[in-house]
Order: structure tokens, then sequence, then C-alpha cells
């Protein structure tokens, strides 16, 4: 899972710790993208292959790095709506 070392931060590709982020705090898709404040579709280009294929900005990562370590301290976020 995602450490808050950050040696072992450093190992990982942007898309591994987008993905561990989302695998470890049982996110959907659509959740994931929101708290990232990115869009749906902008956030399923993150892990295709094709020519299409976007990687993560840097301030998407801060801000998914931060979620993670707010979320492990046991922190509750507040409600969202419910897009399922």
């Amino acid at each position: 899972m995602i450490s808050s070392n950050a040696a072992n931060q450093a190992v990982l590709t942007p898309l591994q710790i987008i993905f561990q982020f989302q695998q470890k705090h049982k996110l959907s898709v659509t959740k994931c993208a929101f708290l990232l404040g990115i869009s749906e579709n902008q956030y399923r280009k993150y892990f295709i292959n094709s020519k299409n294929k976007r990687n993560p900005s840097q301030a998407v990562l801060n801000l998914c790095i931060s979620l993670d370590l707010i979320l492990s301290e046991g922190l509750k976020l507040p409600d969202f709506p419910n897009f399922e």
C-alpha cells in the first residue's frame, strides 16, 4: 500500500500511486476522480494504452498523497454525492 515514507513513494510510478490510493480506500473510479478534482474521463485516460494516454499532473499526485495521509490517520472527509 501507499507508505508515508518519501523514499518508497519516489520508487512508485505516478500511476501506481493513484491506483494504490484507489484500491487502499476502496474507491470507485467516479469517487476517486471526484476527490482528485478531475473528470472521470481524464482519470480513465491515465490507465489506457493509446495515443490519447494522459499522465497525472504533479498537483493531482500531491493531492492523492495528501488525501491518503489524511484518510490513513482516520480523519473523515465530508460526504459527497453518490454519483453511482
